[in-house]
């Protein structure tokens, strides 16, 4: 490796954008684009109902696809972009794929303002299996993740799957990266998981609301800020942006402003302590008044049962074999009131999407250098 070479991976490192996820992305890419290419009229189409206003007749089809971990591994490593000593440094080896495809029609994502694709993906892997292990021929080898797409696109995009292929590749970086942090850490400590933010993802996917949406977003706001989550979504918007021709800083705040990563800035930004205040305050309906008692209390009891339900999540995490060590709630001085407690959090995400947008401006010389 020459200096400039030598130069560039350590910018990359420091960006959060290993070159050792880039092979396997692009040709996780391809695959997925190739088993739709290859197997859709292949595959059982099912019609779904689509419940946006004034498309409630249209037709919209699902297809669901299965790339078996033998099938994953036989596309790897017979692709031309392989490369074993490349592939060495993150020896992901035998991996499931899942996806779902919907088509919908081309006039609801302009008439909604969305553009397509629309693309939600899953890291899966068990714990209490995971190990590094000496396989013939290849050697040590990583053989953890699972990976689960849902694909929602333009009928007209199955005509040219390329207008997909960004989004997707973009999607794919985010999960690759998991799975590679996760493989990392292993090699280098023998512990799994993401300790601290672990709990915290799992603790706000279940401590949902039934009564108040501001709750459920304050939940959204804390998955948002889990450093895991923002690292992951690094190398996600550098290759989203990567192709758009970005020649300037203002080419670069124009196309990053239209990304899920500047939403989610938004969001965070956005969020008020007085806004959660009122929504268990604030009567304006019948409604409101039959329900902000059951809210009333349900703020009260999470806020006061925070840690111990933290602590439940931490338990039951470390039993499954993630390390989870050293766990500390928010201290009861901040707890005891709503309005501290939200004021905390405010201030929390706030820093946090400052340092999201850090990461995202520096993503820009990278774009330049390339």
């Amino acid at each position: 490796m020459n200096l400039r070479e030598r130069i560039k991976l350590i910018l990359n490192e420091a960006l959060g954008i290993p070159d050792d996820i880039n092979m396997i992305v692009n040709i996780y890419t391809d695959l997925i684009i190739d088993k739709i290419t290859n197997d859709i009229d292949n595959v059982e189409k099912i019609e779904v109902q689509i419940n946006v206003e004034k498309f409630e007749d249209e037709e919209a089809f699902k297809y669901d696809f299965k790339i078996s971990p033998k099938e994953s591994w036989e596309y790897l490593k017979n692709s031309p972009q392989f490369n074993i000593e490349e592939w060495k440094k993150f020896p992901t080896f035998i991996n499931r794929i899942t996806f779902s495809l919907i088509t919908f029609p081309d006039e609801m994502f302009e008439d909604q303002g969305v553009d397509s694709p629309q693309i939600e993906a899953s890291h899966i892997f068990a714990p209490s299996k995971f190990e590094l292990k000496q396989v013939k021929k290849w050697g040590e080898v990583y053989a953890i993740s699972s990976y689960d797409f849902s694909i929602n696109m333009k009928e007209s995009d199955l005509d040219n799957l390329d207008n997909i292929k960004t989004k997707l590749r973009s999607v794919i970086a985010h999960e690759i990266l998991h799975s590679y942090q996760l493989y990392k850490k292993y090699k280098k400590t023998s512990k799994v998981g993401f300790g601290k933010e672990a709990v915290m993802n799992s603790f706000q996917q279940l401590l949902q609301s039934r009564w108040n949406p501001e709750w459920n977003n304050f939940m959204r706001g804390i998955y948002y800020a889990l450093r895991f989550e923002q690292q992951a979504r690094t190398p996600q918007l550098y290759y989203e942006l990567k192709d758009k021709g970005i020649n300037s800083y203002d080419d670069f705040m124009r196309e990053f402003s239209k990304t899920e990563y500047a939403n989610e800035i938004r969001f965070l930004k956005n969020f008020s302590s007085q806004r959660m205040i009122d929504s268990v305050s604030k009567i304006e309906s019948l409604e409101d008044l039959i329900v902000s008692g059951m809210r009333g209390q349900e703020f009260r009891e999470n806020i006061e049962n925070w840690n111990e339900y933290l602590e439940i999540v931490a338990k039951k995490l470390k039993s499954n074999g993630v390390d989870v060590d050293n766990f500390n709630g928010v201290s009861l001085k901040v707890r005891q009131d709503p309005r501290t407690f939200f004021e905390y959090w405010e201030k929390f995400f706030d820093r946090r999407a400052d340092e999201m947008f850090r990461r995202a401006t520096r993503i820009y010389d990278k774009l330049k250098k390339d």
